[in-house]
């Protein structure tokens, strides 16, 4: 999808130091995951207080969206973890009036913007919140022009390298842009057979619904990279969520209730409401470390009532109610990541080929005899480059009976059979095969059949 290719040099690190394993895919993410947890806690505790960023740090860490992107080798939560890191600069450099922290916040930036689309909306956000500080308080009228410009001076520079690419190759800096727009031209066929219209009033009123779905349940998130079909705040926390939203609107003229306005309504409405097929969760990926500071906010604020904290007996009480929401919040969304998640959710045939693979460590090759496998794929190539891959055609192998083509493949031989072959895997076992098992796949409706040969 014509994406830079910094985010994936970032993910090849641990790739280099680990080896070319799933684990070491993963670790980038995990690690960038973990580090978005650290910023947005910061800039929470900065803003709103210690307590809020602590009750908002401990429910996000099992927040199942967060968890899945930080569990995964996408580059997606090089863009979440980045967008926080950057802000974190900038909230600093904006209270210290420091250029070194502007001067980072704008690197910072500029390597946001060459991991995901999805973090090309973080200059704005920069932009939005100096801009709505300045007209707050004009005492930082001085501090904000200063900030920016050493923030963006530092911005280009980072970012000379794709300037230049684009600068030769044009399309790559707007074709994405526009194959996902709601209202492009290119989109215009493909809109109408997915919403029933293209009146852009009707869109965006079509749009909207999906998202609210998408938190409250009715609709789910539409890509494949998670595709989780239940809304996604979790129904211990949906209330104070709800709650939480309108509880941050009395804290819009502080810096915290701007920032964290311009931060989730910013990527709701570039990532969401103008974009095809919405919801897309990856180009949401911004807000997944700050969707839950807003139940955060507003149970520190039950908390602070005179009525609660003035009574060591009720203060106590509610403590241990909000302890028990924060354990179901992560009881529910832990048992949808590791439970129901992959009961529901298939994956490709190619995935599940190559967890096998990751089992069974001592294969050589994989025979597949059912649909037609693309061996050539980036994620073969990639993880099991030693491991050699064939499609055998069975209507041309000059065989006379089946024991013959499979004893013929050898030992330490993945074998692939058709979903409702079940003779060759008794074929299989009567040749040696220990292990044999069923998939069904997402992009297979059919599945396969699998044996291994020791």
């Amino acid at each position: 999808y014509n994406c830079p290719n910094l985010g994936f040099f970032l993910t090849s690190i641990p790739l280099r130091a680990l080896g070319q394993t799933l684990f070491a895919l993963r670790l980038g993410s995990a690690i960038l995951g973990l580090l978005s947890l650290v910023a947005v806690y910061l800039v929470a505790r900065r803003l709103f207080g210690v307590r809020p960023a602590m009750l908002s740090l401990i429910m996000t860490t099992p927040f199942h969206w967060h968890l899945h992107f930080s569990r995964t080798g996408f580059h997606y939560m090089q863009a979440a973890s980045l967008t926080a890191i950057a802000i974190w600069f900038f909230v600093v450099a904006t209270d210290r009036r420091s250029p070194v922290l502007f001067a980072c916040a704008g690197i910072a930036t500029g390597i946001a913007c060459q991991t995901y689309y999805a973090a090309w909306l973080t200059p704005i956000i920069l932009v939005a919140w100096a801009i709505g500080r300045a007209l707050s308080d004009r005492a930082q009228i001085k501090t904000a022009i200063k900030g920016l410009a050493i923030t963006f001076v530092f911005l280009v520079v980072t970012l000379a390298p794709l300037f230049a690419f684009y600068a030769e190759n044009p399309f790559y800096a707007t074709t994405r842009p526009s194959n996902v727009f709601l209202f492009s031209e290119y989109n215009k066929h493909h809109v109408a057979d997915a919403y029933g219209t293209t009146d852009a009033a009707e869109l965006l009123v079509k749009n909207t619904g999906r998202l609210l779905g998408l938190f409250f349940g009715g609709f789910g998130d539409s890509a494949h990279q998670y595709g989780l079909q239940h809304q996604f705040i979790d129904p211990f926390l949906l209330l104070f969520f709800v709650g939480g939203l309108f509880f941050s609107l009395t804290l819009i003229r502080t810096p915290g209730g701007q920032l964290l306005w311009i931060w989730f309504l910013g990527t709701i409405i570039a990532g969401g409401l103008l974009t095809i097929d919405a919801p897309f969760s990856p180009r949401l990926i911004g807000i997944t470390p700050i969707v839950l500071l807003f139940p955060a906010l507003v149970i520190d604020w039950i908390l602070r009532l005179p009525g609660v904290s003035g009574r060591r007996w009720l203060s106590a009480g509610a403590m241990v109610l909000v302890a028990a929401l924060i354990v179901g919040s992560a009881w529910w969304s832990l048992r949808i990541t590791f439970v129901r998640y992959p009961k529901e959710h298939f994956y490709s045939a190619r995935d599940y080929i190559i967890r096998l693979t990751q089992e069974f460590r001592w294969i050589r090759s994989i025979s597949n005899l059912g649909a037609r496998e693309d061996f050539d794929h980036e994620s073969y190539r990639a993880l099991i480059p030693h491991i050699e891959r064939s499609n055998v055609n069975t209507w041309t192998i000059p065989y006379d009976a089946p024991e013959d083509l499979i004893t013929s493949f050898g030992p330490r031989t993945l074998i692939i059979l058709p979903l409702h072959d079940a003779a060759f895997v008794d074929i299989c076992k009567q040749t040696g095969a220990k292990r044999t098992g069923k998939v069904m796949a997402h992009k297979e409706p059919n599945g396969f059949l699998w044996c291994y040969m020791e």
